[in-house]
């Protein structure tokens, strides 16, 4: 299961689906308010700097949790037959 999320966030260049760059893209270019698109994490603010990088550990802990839970899960399955 986690190799499949794994390739699944390696494709988001390529995929065509609803989470891939190429709808984000479309989003972002028709949205006509004010944005500004940040292409690396040198041109950003400091103070925005500090949250995506808590972001990213974040989203860390959240991947090693879902590892957890899916290894907790498989293990009662296997145990539950």
């Amino acid at each position: 299961m986690l190799d499949h999320l794994i390739q699944w966030v390696q494709e988001y260049e390529t995929r065509d689906d609803e989470y891939g760059l190429k709808r984000h893209r479309q989003v972002f270019d028709r949205f006509s308010g004010p944005k500004h698109e940040y292409t690396s994490t040198a041109s950003m603010n400091p103070r925005l700097n500090f949250v995506v990088q808590h972001l990213l550990g974040l989203k860390e802990a959240l991947i090693r949790c879902f590892v957890a839970m899916s290894f907790s899960r498989s293990t009662v399955e296997v145990f539950g037959d």
